[in-house]
């Protein structure tokens, strides 16, 4: 009997000393609280991811209402007033498509202008025309001075320095001139001998600043026709819309071929004009004068292009 009491009080005090050293072992829930509240790393929580993430998503939304209160409250009125666009969009192609429309508008005007000229021109060579059943009473002077005094108004496409320069070749023939006296400024006058008629005068730009004049002159009676060639250089300045064209003749070639040097600088013989309009079409010049369009237009001359020289020159048996 007494045996079996002292084996249930050992086992009593072991069941006693047993419960007092679990008492001092910490759960697993506070061991985790430990953890939260410790300085610890992401990614080493273990089996405390959960309360991790909540931690992150805390961070973020500082760092968003961080940003939102860097921005002055007028900054970001402004943003809404103004929204953002793409500058492709709204710079770039308007930009582009007025460069365009820029282009389109310069072409077209000098389209226009292009048809005016060749109206002009058109109307010129019909009023001039021996041919033309209208033309075989009196020409009107005034209206040819209308239509010259207009074109003169117009923008050249191809200033004459552009067109003596080049290296293509290009033939003008006198159309009309308003006086005798303009005919002899640019030429020989030799057809103010007796029994001699001017025929046709030819002007040339061979290339390179040259100048070529041709007078073909008839001699009444039994007798050929005479080509006189005149050859020289020639330089030219613009001032004010009006070319100051200076030209010298350097020598001649008479009606038998013989070539005429001028030596000396004395008998090389200058002559000066003024250059109203000059295209590949047309060259309305003048002798030096305050108004070349006063009176019948004594001082003009008018070059229409030749586009058959050689041709001409043999109708006229002096090729």
């Amino acid at each position: 009997m007494r045996s079996c009491r002292c084996w249930f009080y050992s086992v009593l005090i072991s069941c006693l000393t047993i419960a007092s050293c679990s008492a001092f072992i910490a759960p697993h829930a506070p061991r985790a609280t430990v953890l939260l509240w410790s300085k610890v790393k992401r990614g080493k929580l273990g089996n405390t991811v959960g309360v991790a993430t909540t931690t992150t998503k805390k961070k973020e939304s500082k760092k968003r209402n961080s940003d939102k209160s860097a921005i002055s409250p007028d900054l970001a009125k402004w943003m809404m007033d103004n929204p953002r666009t793409d500058n492709n969009e709204n710079t770039s192609p308007p930009k582009a498509s007025s460069r365009r429309e820029r282009q389109s508008i310069r072409l077209a005007e000098q389209q226009v202008q292009r048809e005016k000229i060749e109206g002009l021109v058109e109307q010129l060579e019909q009023m001039l025309d021996p041919t033309a059943e209208n033309n075989k009473k009196t020409l009107s002077v005034p209206d040819i001075l209308a239509l010259l005094r207009e074109l003169s108004q117009q923008a050249s496409s191809s200033p004459l320095t552009q067109l003596i320069g080049t290296n293509q070749r290009r033939d003008y023939r006198l159309a009309w001139v308003g006086s005798d006296d303009s005919v002899t400024h640019i030429g020989t006058g030799l057809h103010k001998v007796p029994l001699a008629r001017l025929q046709e005068v030819f002007l040339s730009f061979p290339g390179r600043n040259r100048v070529l004049l041709q007078e073909v002159i008839r001699i009444l009676g039994p007798f050929p026709n005479i080509r006189n060639t005149l050859s020289g250089s020639s330089r030219s300045s613009t001032r004010d819309g009006v070319t100051e064209w200076n030209v010298q003749w350097e020598s001649m070639v008479d009606g038998t071929g013989k070539e005429l040097l001028a030596g000396k600088e004395e008998n090389i013989k200058l002559v000066p004009l003024r250059v109203y309009y000059s295209d590949e079409m047309v060259i309305v010049a003048s002798r030096p004068c305050d108004d070349p369009w006063q009176g019948n237009g004594e001082n003009v001359l008018l070059f229409l292009r030749e586009d058959d020289l050689e041709n001409k020159l043999e109708a006229l048996r002096v090729a």
